[in-house]
């Protein structure tokens, strides 16, 4: 699942038993390689029908009679996530119904049991169960950075220009002095003390434009090392979880023990309400992913009966 069901609100009341279906907020969405262990019975029903739902109900109160630390939940909307190439996938179109039970309070979130009943028109079902171990996920590195732009550092009038105002400034004040032109030589003064302080503000803009271009590039390389260091981190991460997420620990022996529990107690619902009335078991499978933390059984569900 992509999410944990979460306690709350309450969708739905049976009718019957009046018990709670709560309803995660986004419905399951599985992925096969997140599931460790998985068992199917295939039952002539010759009339008998139990369906997901009744199921729901019965595993909770079986449950919560006998104060099991399991949290169960009921979605009539889980579906499967179809893994592509390049670990692309996409959510499958189809649609159906199933219970998910996690550990109460227990720091193992991410592993998961999912159970449903499947209909073949009306004589024939499949109890369909599994144990999930959901990755975790590493956070996420963010987009890359992207490359400032830079500050225009082209004066608006090139300096040549400038440099010739000044020029003709002088020149004017020079004629000025030889015809005692006031007029003539104000023009000029004026005109070259403009240019020297537009050649000054010019530069100024220049050299600012410059040494701020030079900051936004060096603040952009760091943030591109940093965003680099941070997914290489992350794929390192995701190898290890991908490597480790079910290596040795105390998590080995919650997954043994909440899939055991799972498992009875949906065989003993099953028994009751349709093997003992009539239904028949033909035929049971039991897979999982790894013996070592899952040992092969010997014995197939259902075997009793």
């Amino acid at each position: 699942m992509t999410q944990q069901p979460k306690n709350n609100p309450i969708v739905q009341d049976t009718t019957s038993s009046n018990i709670a279906r709560i309803e995660p907020s986004i419905p399951p969405h599985l992925t096969q390689s997140w599931v460790v262990w998985e068992g199917a019975a295939v039952i002539q029903t010759n009339g008998i029908k139990l369906d997901t739902g009744d199921l729901h109900d019965l595993l909770k109160k079986e449950l919560e009679s006998q104060k099991v630390p399991i949290d169960i939940f009921y979605t009539p909307h889980a579906c499967w996530i179809i893994e592509g190439a390049m670990g692309e996938g996409k959510i499958d179109k189809e649609r159906r119904a199933r219970v998910a039970a996690i550990l109460k309070n227990s720091i193992y979130t991410n592993m998961q049991f999912i159970a449903g009943i499947d209909y073949l028109g009306t004589e024939w079902a499949n109890v369909q169960m599994m144990m999930i171990v959901q990755p975790e996920k590493p956070q996420d590195a963010g987009p890359r950075p992207i490359r400032p732009k830079e500050i225009n550092t082209k004066p608006l009038i090139p300096n040549e220009a400038i440099l010739l105002m000044i020029i003709v400034g002088l020149v004017l004040i020079f004629w000025s002095m030889f015809g005692n032109n006031a007029l003539l030589f104000l023009l000029g003064l004026l005109g070259s003390i403009g240019a020297v302080v537009l050649l000054i503000q010019s530069n100024k803009s220049l050299i600012d434009a410059t040494t701020k271009n030079q900051q936004n590039l060096r603040q952009y390389e760091y943030d591109v090392a940093e965003w680099e260091r941070r997914v290489a981190k992350i794929k390192l991460e995701e190898e290890e979880l991908k490597r480790n997420r079910l290596s040795r620990s105390f998590q080995w022996d919650d997954l043994r023990v909440m899939l055991e529990v799972m498992k009875q107690t949906i065989e003993k619902i099953v028994k009751e309400q349709m093997l003992d009335k009539g239904a028949s078991v033909k035929e049971t499978i039991q897979s999982t992913k790894d013996e070592q933390i899952i040992p092969e059984s010997k014995k197939n569900l259902f075997d009793e009966f």
